[in-house]
């Protein structure tokens, strides 16, 4: 593959990436995306505090999750392309902006607008522009194998700056129309997502048995969420929770007897085992 470490495009492709995060962090509508691990243990309160409200004590919370699979891979360009699309037409609809500043130095510095100010360090792009950047990109990733040089014709271009913003954009806009159409169910279930990874939850009746109508009504959110929420090319793989400890990353969330969470370095094994002898 063509490093992008190289790329002539480099610094423009870093900037156009940032200014599709800054867009996809202005979004006012509810959404599931974390653009943070350190967001999903506040997510995941939050939910377990709002779904526990709805049968009191005899709530029980049932957990689901998934990776998505395929983005990289399998999905068409022109259906990255189109939720792209969706999302700027929606951010200049609500807010009325259709640029975005960019900070060279700093994401922090980004935001939606135009830049009056003449600051070497601002960069004003319109989302014209933006797009047709992330459009080049995406239209046009090779791979080198020994002589041939390959074009890659699906998924999001792999070690692209723009990748990170494009998953999230694809997965975002899919979950949107989702939960729009499954008005009904909004009370019993929450979700959030960070990139590829899905972590859901659901409330049912502790008294119930398993053939229980508030038992169903959660295999049924389940079941819609893997058949209806994402595009056709992708897949869902689930993940097998034990003990009702739901894995998130390198921790866990527990639901039993109250929300508890635990979040761990990720060679933290690793280092139990090899380095935690010289302190303990």
């Amino acid at each position: 593959m063509f490093s992008y470490y190289h790329h002539p495009l480099k610094r423009i492709l870093l900037l156009a990436s940032r200014g599709l995060m800054t867009i996809l962090k202005a979004i006012k509508f509810d959404h599931g995306n974390l653009f943070s691990p350190f967001e999903g243990p506040i997510r995941a309160k939050k939910a377990y505090d709002q779904l526990t409200q709805v049968y009191g004590k005899d709530s029980q919370i049932e957990i689901y999750g998934a990776d998505i699979k395929e983005m990289y891979t399998f999905l068409p360009q022109e259906k990255i392309l189109q939720a792209i699309r969706d999302l700027l037409s929606y951010t200049k609809r609500k807010s009325r902006r259709d640029s975005v500043v960019i900070s060279r130095s700093s994401p922090k510095k980004c935001r939606l607008g135009k830049s009056y100010l003449d600051i070497p360090d601002l960069i004003s792009i319109s989302f014209k522009e933006l797009y047709r950047i992330i459009s080049f990109d995406i239209k046009n990733c090779y791979v080198k194998v020994d002589w041939l040089i390959l074009s890659q014709i699906l998924g999001i271009p792999i070690g692209s700056p723009n990748a990170p913003p494009c998953s999230m954009v694809i997965c975002l806009m899919d979950e949107r129309k989702f939960h729009n159409s499954i008005s009904l169910y909004h009370p019993y279930y929450r979700f959030f997502r960070y990139f590829d990874d899905l972590r859901m939850m659901m409330v049912s009746k502790k008294s119930e048995k398993e053939d229980g109508r508030t038992k169903r009504r959660s295999k049924a959110i389940v079941k819609m969420i893997q058949e209806l929420c994402y595009d056709e090319n992708l897949s869902l793989i689930p993940e097998k929770f034990e003990d009702g400890k739901m894995k998130f990353l390198e921790g866990s969330f527990s639901f039993n007897n109250g929300f508890s969470s635990i979040l761990m370095a990720k060679n933290y094994e690793f280092w139990l085992k090899k380095e935690a002898p010289r302190y303990f």
